[in-house]
């Protein structure tokens, strides 16, 4: 009983082991077209802060591509997708003509260009800025001039498949382990049965 049981295990063990396996994957890279959210006169800075998004709406595009690329890095129980953003073109040019369109005028070097990502995960990693307002997590991504506009994001999530892998495979393995012991019980009992009998 104890030697089935053992073996049980070990099994069950090597089946986790496989099944939780980390590998990485590389995901193909997706285009965004940037598009300007709003753009205002800050009195205090004396800035015009400017706040651009992404769309795949090319009709909304204020001229220009940001090129997303990314993989899926593994471990045991989390995957995480890391990504980096890449805006290809002169951002500030183009965010300074989009807001002289809207009637706002941009001084030469008073443009304040950024980036908002919104997120209820904690998890979340970036290299911006990150404050947490009621219960979401802003990254902040903020380009300098004459620098290349790019940011990376990571988001962590659970890998399901693994979870419930394990889930299942416990239970199976306790289902398993019972079954195992009431045969062996039963076996015993009716082996001395027989011994009283001969008695």
């Amino acid at each position: 009983m104890k030697k089935a049981s053992a073996v049980i295990v070990i099994i069950f063990l090597l089946l986790c082991v496989f099944t939780l396996c980390a590998c990485n994957e590389t995901k193909d890279a997706d285009i965004y077209y940037v598009i300007l959210l709003y753009a205002n006169y800050n009195e205090e800075t004396g800035m015009v802060d400017a706040q651009i998004g992404f769309t795949l709406n090319e009709s909304e595009s204020i001229g220009l591509t940001c090129k997303r690329d990314g993989f899926v890095e593994k471990d045991t129980w989390f995957k995480y997708y890391k990504y980096n953003y890449k805006i290809e073109g002169d951002l500030y040019e183009k965010v300074a003509a989009a807001s002289s369109e809207l009637g706002i005028s941009v001084p030469q070097n008073s443009l304040n260009v950024f980036y908002k990502y919104s997120t209820r995960y904690k998890s979340a990693t970036s290299d911006g800025e990150i404050q947490k307002k009621d219960s979401k997590y802003i990254h902040t991504f903020t380009f300098k001039q004459g620098e290349e506009a790019q940011f990376n994001l990571s988001i962590r999530a659970e890998r399901r498949e693994v979870w419930y892998g394990v889930l299942i495979g416990a239970a199976g393995a306790v289902t398993a382990v019972v079954t195992l012991s009431l045969i062996g019980k039963k076996r015993n009992g009716g082996a001395d049965n027989g011994k009283q009998k001969e008695q």
